[in-house]
């Protein structure tokens, strides 16, 4: 019989008396640390570098493989959004939806799959917190368009030095960067947009002929026409059944 430990049962409630609402999406944004030291030691290529948003999907995608209740990730720069939600009310949130284990295990997984992945060695933080169901897609787009930003600034700043930019919007930026050769429009969609991570689903053959379903968490672009187009793909996030 275990003996009592009274001292013990107080801190460690102590400890997991934050918790997020289990019935209210959570949204974790993981970012990387002093990152612009990372990208030296990676010998990145300026404005955008494949390998390092490789590693950053690397790193999302572990995040979703572990966690339970994932509807999907976005990755943009150094950050990465993971979407958590399960209507469900038997569904067992991740970790109890306790508020330290959330942000200090998904830090922990992307720290080890974006080294496992490039060999440099790099430090996440996290935040968690609960996003109601009617603003997750208004979240989501919020970092959408940041993305788009920050490309256009990073395009613009490694073609032009500083002075030539100052008071530039965004549209002046693209019109500069197009008149000295490069369209800002025909660049990858990562490199003006980020990614998304999402589960993919396939139908996998058995040696004794059943079938069987096989999910994988799978990279696609994160393009959107306009912000009805993206307020339509995260409200599917959000309804879509998790399995």
């Amino acid at each position: 019989m275990k003996k009592p430990d009274p001292e013990g049962d107080l801190f460690k409630a102590l400890e997991g008396k934050i918790a997020l609402d289990w019935q209210v999406p959570v949204v974790i944004r993981v970012d990387g640390r002093a990152f612009h030291t990372v990208t030296k030691k990676m010998k990145c290529e300026k404005p955008f570098d494949r390998a390092f948003h490789r590693s950053m999907i690397c790193a999302a995608k572990s995040i979703c493989g572990d966690a339970q209740n994932v509807r999907m990730a976005y990755i943009q720069s150094d950050e990465i959004s993971i979407l958590l939600y399960e209507k469900n009310v038997e569904a067992q949130p991740w970790f109890g939806n306790r508020l330290q284990k959330l942000v200090s295990i998904s830090a922990s997984i992307a720290t080890r799959a974006f080294d496992s992945d490039n060999g440099v060695p790099a430090y996440f933080d996290a935040r968690a917190f609960n996003v109601p169901v009617e603003l997750v897609q208004k979240y989501f787009y919020w970092r959408y368009k940041d993305a788009r930003r920050n490309s256009i600034s990073m395009l613009a700043q490694s073609m032009f030095p500083h002075k030539k930019l100052q008071n530039k919007g965004g549209r002046e930026m693209i019109e500069m960067c197009s008149k000295a050769g490069v369209d800002y429009h025909n660049l990858d969609s990562w490199k003006r947009s980020g990614s998304l991570v999402v589960k993919h689903w396939a139908i996998q053959n058995l040696p004794d002929g059943s079938k069987c379903h096989r999910s994988s968490w799978v990279d696609k672009a994160a393009e959107f026409e306009n912000e009805k187009a993206a307020d339509t793909f995260y409200q599917e996030m959000v309804e879509r059944p998790v399995f």
